[in-house]
């Protein structure tokens, strides 16, 4: 008689184990890499869409404090349309990270080179108040 009773105990102390184990691994972090990689993906899906107002809310609130959202959307040209971009890598230090942003372009008026230009950046993305944020040179 006592052997179900300690398996039964054994199984819902293992069920008990295994919710407090997702419950924490929902606290899980992701690491500052994979942070900026997901942000500056998100920027890029935005412009790449054409919503300048929710990529210039990912720049950082200091950036967004001297630089007004017509002045953002001035910087931006209208030679080319980009097409698809990547995020090939992401160095960071404590509170700043670099992230090399590969895109692909389309000019708007053509080229003698071809209809893709292919190109890199790489963009500085800053810790301010516990989120990653864009920084847009001024």
């Amino acid at each position: 008689m006592k052997q179900p009773y300690k398996t039964q105990t054994t199984i819902y102390g293992a069920a008990l184990l295994l919710l407090s184990l997702t419950a924490c691994g929902g606290m899980i972090k992701k690491s500052p890499e994979e942070a900026v990689r997901d942000r500056a993906a998100e920027r890029w899906g935005h412009l790449i869409k054409g919503d300048m107002r929710k990529a210039y809310e990912l720049s950082s609130p200091s950036s967004r404090a001297v630089v007004s959202f017509e002045q953002y959307r001035g910087k931006f040209g209208g030679a080319v349309a980009w097409r698809k971009t990547e995020i090939t890598s992401v160095t960071c230090e404590t509170d700043k990270c670099t992230a090399k942003v590969r895109i692909e372009a389309e000019p708007l008026l053509g080229t003698r080179f071809g209809n893709t230009l292919l190109t890199y950046v790489d963009e500085t993305w800053l810790l301010e108040d516990g989120q990653w944020w864009f920084f847009q040179k001024l």
